[in-house]
């Protein structure tokens, strides 16, 4: 079989859209080693994939030294960038698309044909295939498909009963790790940073406010994955009717929520899809750095006194009304996530089928450890000797966890079953535990 490398970052948004791709490609006569990022990268001479599935083509040495690597020893290197679908401009897209990256590639897949048209306009790379193949994670979001989310949507409904859903998007001012992943980007764009910060004091503010004026509603914050979320529970500490929450998918949240509340957020997006009310708070505005098309998709909201009119309207006890998008917010959505018909699984199996591989070949050796590497891995031995970085480091490992707590052979199992019922074609796909890495998982077909 051939193999392929299916790296997971951050589990509630990727986990279920990539199981689902990873049981499709199971289907197709693939055999998937999924499992968290790092811990696949440290292993690829034990994985030996012929097809490595790479998160983006944003420029990092690391990175660069990776994709080099797996070329070099026979590996075809697929990119799906997993922030490409909801963009700030084509300017700032540019930025994701280095060429110096690109030119250890086989293939990039787009979301949509938005960035497609923005990669053919400035990657001078050739020999590349470029495809638009949408999200499998959106595939989920379709209605023939979305009851997945129906029994922990009934769950989180039982627990919080009429709710709204506030999604934030502040990791470039509430970050987790500011000092590495915020400060050394704040020369750069100066403009977000500043956006941000004003956004996130506003946002609390109202909510503050609408949590005291509701108090028969309940209020959910949902934090980006990146974010600080004890920000929001030491925030919100002294009203009984807020919670911070962010266990599993943002989709049974949403389908569970009487509306959605954003700026800027691929949420908002998603929210729509699964046919949910969908308001895009503005208290302050920045073209530049403002979400257009989660906003454009969304009912707008200036101030807080038109929040609660919307509150008054979506969240009344006897009367839940839907959500709706008109035909020119659907052309938007389609130009940024392609066709939303639930098949971007199945275009990223038709377009694996295109790599020109061989399961004979022999795939060579791929975690080469650079000079430079190993004298950077010694003087950071060296520095947590020394305890110079103990509280950065525990930070770090806060972060990592936050973003992937750990997948087990049990919850891979019981969510292929519940994707059977919707693909009867993967009734032959099953999952094994790797019996030497306990983190890595293989999904294949009988």
């Amino acid at each position: 079989m051939k193999r392929v490398v299916l790296p997971i970052e951050t589990k509630v948004r990727e986990f279920n859209g990539k199981l689902w791709l990873a049981a499709h490609l199971a289907g197709r006569g693939y055999k998937v080693a999924l499992g968290e990022l790092s811990a696949l990268k440290e292993n690829l001479d034990h994985v030996k994939p012929h097809i490595y599935i790479g998160d983006s083509a944003v420029y990092k040495e690391a990175r660069e030294i990776l994709y080099r690597s797996l070329q070099q020893a026979g590996v075809k290197v697929v990119v799906h960038d997993t922030e490409g679908g909801i963009i700030y401009s084509a300017d700032y897209y540019k930025g994701r698309l280095s060429n110096r990256i690109l030119k250890d590639v086989d293939c990039f897949m787009s979301w949509g044909p938005e960035t497609a048209q923005i990669f053919r306009d400035n990657v001078t790379v050739e020999n590349i295939l470029l495809r638009s193949v949408g999200n499998p994670s959106f595939d989920l979001l379709h209605k023939k498909y979305r009851s997945f989310y129906f029994d922990k949507r009934d769950a989180i409904l039982e627990k919080f009963g009429r709710f709204v859903l506030l999604n934030t998007h502040f990791g470039f001012y509430n970050h987790c790790d500011p000092e590495k992943f915020v400060e050394p980007l704040r020369p750069k764009w100066p403009g977000m940073y500043q956006f941000k910060k004003k956004l996130f004091y506003a946002f609390v503010e109202t909510f503050k406010q609408l949590a005291s004026t509701n108090n028969d509603l309940n209020f959910v914050v949902r934090p980006h994955p990146s974010e600080n979320f004890d920000t929001y529970r030491n925030t919100f500490k002294t009203y009984p009717n807020v919670f911070v929450e962010h266990s599993d998918s943002v989709h049974p949240w949403a389908l569970a929520a009487r509306m959605v509340v954003h700026n800027g957020c691929t949420t908002a997006v998603e929210t729509a899809l699964l046919g949910q009310p969908v308001v895009a708070y503005r208290p302050v505005r920045d073209d530049v750095w403002e979400g257009d098309v989660p906003n454009f998709i969304s009912i707008e909201a200036n101030n807080p006194e038109e929040l609660q009119k919307s509150i008054d309207y979506y969240c009344q006890e006897s009367t839940i009304h839907p959500g709706k998008l008109d035909q020119e917010q659907k052309e938007l959505i389609e130009n940024c996530l392609d066709t939303q018909d639930g098949n971007a699984a199945q275009r990223i199996c038709d377009t694996f089928d295109l790599l020109d591989i061989s399961e004979e070949r022999e795939i060579g050796t791929i975690n080469k450890t650079p000079c430079i590497k190993k004298i950077k891995k010694v003087l950071s031995l060296m520095l947590s000797v020394l305890q110079l970085r103990k509280n950065q480091d525990k930070v770090l490992d806060s972060y990592n966890k936050q973003k992937f707590s750990g997948i087990s052979l049990e919850e891979l199992n019981t969510l292929l079953k519940k994707m059977v019922h919707f693909a009867p074609d993967m009734k032959d796909v099953v999952v094994e535990q790797d019996q030497s890495i306990e983190t890595i998982f293989w999904i294949y077909r009988q």
